[in-house]
């Protein structure tokens, strides 16, 4: 561009900027005492305003605009404590925590309430993801406690050569699963001698949106000998130690349940819900601001974007004229949110089940226990199989102990097998 064309463009396009600027400045000066106003009414709205949430299905705006939102996996676990705080029956006969004998990683042992002790087992822990956002690098830990409700005893089930805990490192695809294995070799007994020990599963990952249902439980019972069986109308005598790891004192109740996990199949909907966010008339009023846009006289109408003015390396008469306009900002964004819908069903099936125990099978316990803060006490349980139990029945019994609040202190699951 010569120096006589650029002279000439700014002759011509310098009084438009002028105008346009005069024009800013009074739209300014009318339109600030306004959008203060606003602003200020704004404020007031929202500080007085009970805030309420509303139901996504309802179709109301969702207000302001979100913040960025950042995709975070969701490790889990079948875990006691978490789906107790849902209101669901829980077993500590886990399914996600399996074993077999090292020596033949093949032969899955089909409960873990027949182990020898002294042994060297393979415990495979599954754990999901719940979220559809990949779970790179979940961290598992497998630990043990002694026989009890809630034992602060925790015990790594492998170690190195340096006798420090070995953990797993897990990649868990999006709504899918994977399999950390540990190697525990079971403690020595004396000849007779049988021990309950319950695993501990954690998994950890920086990310998690759901950190509570990351920890899961499986009794285990170990014998030096063959395992006993019972017979119709034997009375077993059991105790269990109790401890209060709380900062407050404690009242504990017991409450008996034959539940068992089954195999469920569940139906997923993906469901999504629009909404619309909007511009406040205050935003709208600031950014109505007037502008200069380059004109197409050809076409009669504004270019879009300057690279659409500057196509050519000769000055077109569009590039020496403009056209003032007023821009505003759109009034709405469309917003789009989706949910996974059809656990609610399964839920609603689970609680309709009756997990009372069987008729003949009778729990005699402590009604409930006072605990201090760090107390411990020993409870003591009898149990009576049904007098007319046949060969090979199998009684599942599951123990919760609970504070005042319902919240789940421990618990603990056996099986009560009569002989084939």
């Amino acid at each position: 561009m010569s120096s006589a064309e650029f002279f000439k463009g700014l002759l011509l396009r310098t009084p438009q900027e002028i105008v346009v600027a005069m024009l800013r400045l009074l739209l300014l000066i009318l339109l600030a005492p306004l959008i203060l106003l606003l602003k200020l009414w704004e404020w007031l709205l929202w500080l007085f305003h009970t805030k309420t949430f509303k139901d996504e299905d309802s179709g109301h705006p969702c207000g302001k605009i979100p913040e960025a939102v950042v995709r975070r996996p969701d490790p889990c676990i079948y875990s006691q404590t978490y789906l107790a705080s849902q209101g669901l029956p829980v077993t500590w006969d886990n399914p996600d925590i399996w074993m077999a004998p090292a020596a033949s990683p093949g032969s899955i042992e089909p409960d873990s309430y027949h182990l020898t002790d002294n042994t060297d087992y393979l415990v495979s822990v599954q754990a999901h993801n719940a979220s559809i956002d990949p779970a790179i690098g979940v961290q598992v830990r497998l630990v043990y406690r002694p026989w009890s409700f809630n034992s602060p005893d925790l015990v790594p089930v492998e170690v190195d050569a340096f006798g420090r805990e070995v953990t797993r490192s897990v990649d868990i695809p999006a709504m899918g699963a994977a399999i950390a294995q540990f190697t525990w070799h079971t403690p020595a007994l004396a000849p007779g001698a049988e021990a309950h020990y319950c695993l501990q599963a954690h998994l950890a990952h920086p990310l998690d949106v759901n950190p509570a249902n990351n920890m899961g439980q499986e009794n285990t019972q170990v014998y030096s000998e063959s395992p006993a069986f019972v017979t119709p109308g034997q009375m077993t005598h059991f105790e269990v130690p109790l401890f209060n790891v709380g900062r407050a004192r404690q009242r504990i109740t017991f409450h008996t349940d034959r539940y068992l996990v089954a195999n469920e199949e569940v139906e997923l909907r993906l469901e999504r819900h629009t909404a619309k966010a909007r511009y406040s008339l205050a935003q709208r009023l600031g950014h109505g601001l007037p502008t200069v846009e380059p004109v197409d006289r050809a076409a009669g109408r504004p270019t879009s974007t300057a690279a659409q003015a500057m196509a050519s390396s000769r000055p077109r008469p569009r590039d020496l004229v403009g056209a003032v306009s007023l821009s505003s900002p759109k009034s709405r964004l469309q917003l789009s949110r989706t949910r996974y819908r059809g656990l609610d069903d399964l839920r609603t099936r689970i609680l309709e089940r009756d997990y009372s125990l069987p008729v003949g099978m009778v729990v005699d316990g402590p009604a409930g226990v006072e605990l201090e803060i760090e107390g411990f006490a020993v409870t003591p349980f009898d149990v009576l199989v049904p007098v007319d139990a046949q060969r090979g029945d199998r009684f599942p019994l599951n123990i919760r102990a609970e504070n005042d609040d319902g919240g789940l202190v421990g618990g603990v699951t056996l099986f009560f097998q009569v002989e084939p």
